[in-house]
């Protein structure tokens, strides 16, 4: 046996490893530790939409809505409690719910931590509509962005305060808060004047406020594409001290999309990712400063939906990738769930850091049943960053 050619195929093996492992840190990828799936909603009846954030008190706060078809909108919003980094949870709190005439019900929470305990928390009315009256047209007049303030860490919450009234059906509220203390909230508007010919458009709008939440601007379009619907909006502060806020664009044949705004102004708009088919509903995270993530629902891979099934784009499964530091050049993706089951679909995700190299993906995890047997409950996995150097 010729031991120098051994030799020489082994130091030429451990540099293509290298050389590997190199591109994989470049790529972000992600060890996801399957045997921490868990359950973490209280109803297993359309309890989607999962939105997660760690406080400044070491509770993860998680809200999500449920009990609106089969998650793709909520009737009730509810809270629930961390205090052990989500192994135990304390029990669900109903946040928002139908109210009369007003309301169907609400959906798409959203919430940040200002400092000091104080929380803001905004969600989307779906308005009911009026009885004699066209049924778009009167949902539009009564839906709105639904605010409320705690001062103790979400604990209880302050008297709900109204934003972008009348103006359209309003969706997925993102909420971010700028270096300066200003607010901003991006949502989806499926305005009136956006009903053409028989077509519904949607655009993604922004409201601002430069007084702790007191007063709010008027709403002011962020992205629009004629002919394709703008949603599912979810935004992050750059370092650079712009906002990126990323959204699927129903359509128009690719997604997602993120627009980078500069004092609620857009400077910037491009394609986030083309390599995992069409990506919807996304969500952005920053971590740190360093990099940024990417997730969202693709049927790229998966099995087609059950011919019987009412909701079929649910039957999807989660990508998540990696950007740099300004939400841009995002590589390939890990599954945080793999290969999924027959007659079962993952949608709607969010991710949340545990700690700094802790990784958390939430998503709505459908199982289709018979009749009225399909389920919707909110999933919890945990992933292990692969360290990567400040880009």
């Amino acid at each position: 046996m010729n031991r120098p050619g051994v030799a020489s195929l082994k130091l030429c093996l451990g540099a293509v490893a290298l050389l590997l492992a190199v591109e994989a840190v470049a790529e972000g990828s992600i060890r996801w530790d399957r045997s921490s799936d868990r359950v973490v909603s209280h109803t297993g009846k359309a309890a989607a939409y999962p939105r997660a954030k760690r406080l400044s008190n070491g509770d993860i706060l998680l809200g999500y809505h449920h009990g609106g078809g089969l998650g793709e909108y909520g009737t009730w919003v509810s809270l629930r409690r961390s205090a052990d980094g989500g192994k135990t949870w304390k029990a669900a709190r109903d946040v928002e719910g139908p109210e009369g005439e007003e309301f169907w019900g609400f959906s798409n929470v959203d919430f940040i931590e200002l400092g000091g305990g104080r929380m803001l928390l905004v969600t989307a009315g779906r308005g009911k509509a009026v009885a004699g009256q066209p049924e778009f047209l009167s949902e539009c007049a009564r839906s709105e962005l639904r605010l409320r303030f705690s001062d103790d860490f979400g604990a209880t919450w302050g008297p709900p305060r109204s934003l972008s009234r009348g103006r359209g059906r309003v969706w997925e509220p993102s909420a971010v808060q700028l270096p300066s203390g200003e607010f901003e909230i991006y949502f989806a508007n499926e305005a009136p004047d956006l009903l053409r010919e028989g077509r519904l458009d949607q655009r993604i709008e922004i409201v601002r406020s430069r007084d702790a939440g007191e007063t709010w601007s008027l709403p002011v379009e962020v992205s629009q594409h004629p002919g394709a619907r703008n949603g599912m909006p979810s935004a992050i502060v750059l370092r650079n001290g712009r906002v990126a806020c990323a959204q699927e664009l129903v359509r128009g044949g690719t997604s997602p999309w993120i627009t980078q705004t500069k004092h609620g102004r857009p400077v910037e708009e491009y394609l986030a990712q083309t390599r995992h088919g069409f990506g919807a509903a996304p969500f952005l995270l920053g971590v740190d400063g360093r990099f940024t993530l990417l997730a969202f629902h693709s049927g790229e891979g998966k099995q087609a939906a059950p011919p019987e099934a009412s909701v079929p784009w649910m039957f999807t499964n989660v990508f998540v990738q990696r950007g740099d530091a300004n939400a841009k050049s995002f590589g390939d993706a890990t599954q945080p769930w793999g290969e999924l089951p027959p007659g079962s679909g993952v949608f709607f995700p969010s991710l949340l850091m545990k700690d700094e190299r802790t990784i958390v993906a939430l998503a709505s995890f459908l199982t289709h049943g018979e009749g009225e047997t399909s389920r919707t409950e909110v999933h919890w996995i945990e992933g292990e960053l692969d360290p990567e150097p400040q880009r």
